[in-house]
C-alpha cells in the first residue's frame, strides 16, 4: 500500500513538473510572440509618422510655391506627385528649405528697383 501511494506520488510529482515545463514553454512562446507583435506595430507606427510628416513638408512645400509663384493647379499636382515619391524626411525638409530660399529670391528681386535714367549724361 506504502510502495502504490510512494508510485502514485512519483506519478503526480512527474506530472506536476511535465505540465510546469510546458507551461513555461507556452508562456516563453507567447512572450516572443507579443514581443514580435510589438515590434511589428512599433514600425507600423514609425512608418504612418514618417508618411505624415512627409506628407506635411510636401504641403508646406506647396504652399510656399503657391504664394510665391503663379502657377495653375495641373502644375501644382505634378509637383506634388514627383515629390510623393520621396520618402525620406530629411531630403524633403531640404526641398522645403529650398523652396523658401527661392521663393525669398523671388521676393528680393520683385523688391529691387532699378533708377531710370531721365536720359541726360
Amino acid at each position: 500500500m506504502k510502495q502504490q501511494a510512494a508510485q502514485t506520488r512519483a506519478q503526480l510529482e512527474q506530472q506536476v513538473a511535465q505540465t510546469r515545463a510546458q507551461l513555461e514553454q507556452q508562456a516563453k512562446q507567447k512572450t516572443i510572440e507579443y514581443a514580435v507583435k510589438i515590434a511589428q506595430l512599433e514600425q507600423q507606427a514609425e512608418q504612418r509618422q514618417r508618411e505624415t510628416l512627409c506628407t506635411n513638408i510636401i504641403t508646406n512645400i506647396i504652399t510656399v510655391l503657391q504664394s510665391r509663384f503663379a502657377a495653375d493647379n495641373t502644375t501644382y499636382a505634378i509637383i506634388r506627385r514627383l515629390l510623393a515619391t520621396e520618402t525620406d524626411p530629411e531630403r524633403l525638409q531640404a526641398l522645403f528649405n529650398a523652396a523658401v530660399t527661392i521663393g525669398s529670391l523671388a521676393d528680393f528681386q520683385n523688391m529691387v528697383v532699378f533708377p531710370q535714367g531721365n536720359g541726360s549724361v
